[in-house]
């Protein structure tokens, strides 16, 4: 899913965060619904994509068919250590135990926008809801790079 479509949806949910509880909330959704692809800009560099703050923006603002053709490379899963622990159920899951733990506004926006952030990628990711299960992705890693490279 487009980074650019993440951003989005955080500032929104964001917006609605913040009304309904506080700014802490609204900060923790923003944070974690577009920050989450992080991950891929270790990818980007790696294959070619320039370095730098602005070229980096430029990912937001861009969809994917549009960098791959002015700088040629694929878009893929990244293969970085990252990219499984970041989007997974299990780090969502452990989100959840912590804000009801603690109670944090913080903490509970950060895992409404990591839920916001897996929802939205539920629909862009080839395969099933299985690929964010961490462990099973883990193992079963050559099938989802297949699929991927059949895009």
């Amino acid at each position: 899913m487009r980074v650019g479509y993440h951003m989005a949806a955080g500032a929104a949910g964001a917006a609605v965060a913040t009304v309904l509880a506080d700014w802490r909330m609204g900060l923790g959704v923003v944070a974690t619904s577009g920050l989450l692809d992080l991950d891929h800009v270790g990818q980007y560099w790696a294959m070619g994509y320039p370095r730098g703050l602005r070229a980096t923006l430029h990912t937001i603002t861009h969809n994917l068919e549009q960098l791959e053709s002015k700088h040629g490379f694929r878009r893929g899963i990244p293969r970085s250590v990252a990219f499984p622990v970041l989007h997974s159920v299990e780090l969502l899951v452990l989100l959840g135990a912590i804000a009801l733990l603690t109670g944090s506004n913080f903490v509970i926006g950060c895992f409404a926008g990591m839920l916001l952030h897996l929802g939205m990628d539920c629909l862009s990711y080839p395969g099933d809801l299985r690929f964010f299960v961490m462990t099973w992705r883990l193992l079963t890693s050559k099938d989802h790079y297949r699929r991927w490279s059949k895009l």
